[in-house]
């Protein structure tokens, strides 16, 4: 009987080891972000032979009464070290050329196992020269989002509109849900093994 008692713990200890997994791969991100410049300092920069965007600007249109030319990317379903590779390699120029990496500092990771599963995204800017540019951030994450800084929820997802890139900006989001289905499917387990050890022990008993 003491070695059914002892798989039977044993059992117990492996499920709950596999409830405390940590990373940045498992779950999934869909990260858009627009990048806005004054047309003059575009225009500026194109003169020098400096495509700031990858390719053609999305939208030309005035803000703030000012002309702007707006550059979007949307990626969905990407991996969090995708997502935080991305939000790194932004890099904006001043009207002279010289180029300036966005992000001072990036980070999303994930806490899952078996019972639950949490969402990290932390990032900071560098404070850059030129005041000609603007960045909204938008990531919806696993789960609800239940803490956010420097941002608002919309649409279950976590937005952020950075108008003074002059300025070190700090945002962070948090999301966690609950895996109730793996919860009903491990208690089952349990019963299963349970019951299997007291069949056999009544049955060894007889």
């Amino acid at each position: 009987m003491k070695r059914y008692v002892y798989v039977f713990f044993c059992l117990l200890f492996v499920l709950a080891a596999l409830t405390g997994c940590a990373g940045k791969d498992g779950h999934t991100v869909d990260l858009s972000y627009t990048v806005s410049v004054q047309k003059d300092t575009y225009d500026a920069l194109v003169k020098k032979g400096i495509h700031p965007f990858s390719t053609d600007p999305t939208e030309i249109r005035i803000a703030d009464g000012k002309q702007m030319i707006f550059f979007t990317q949307t990626l969905s379903d990407i991996g969090f070290s995708e997502a935080e590779a991305k939000l790194k390699a932004i890099t904006l120029y001043s009207k002279e050329g010289t180029p300036s990496v966005l992000m001072k500092s990036t980070e999303l990771k994930q806490s899952s196992g078996l019972f639950y599963s949490s969402c990290t995204m932390k990032a900071v800017t560098n404070k850059l020269d030129s005041d000609t540019w603007s960045l909204t951030i938008m990531i919806g994450m696993p789960g609800s989002i239940a803490q956010i800084q420097g941002g608002a929820v919309t649409d279950k997802s976590a937005t952020f509109e950075l108008s003074n890139l002059t300025a070190e900006n700090e945002i962070a989001a948090y999301s966690e849900s609950n895996n109730v289905a793996a919860v009903l499917i491990i208690i089952g387990i349990l019963l299963a093994v349970g019951g299997g050890f007291v069949w056999i022990i009544k049955r060894k008993q007889d």
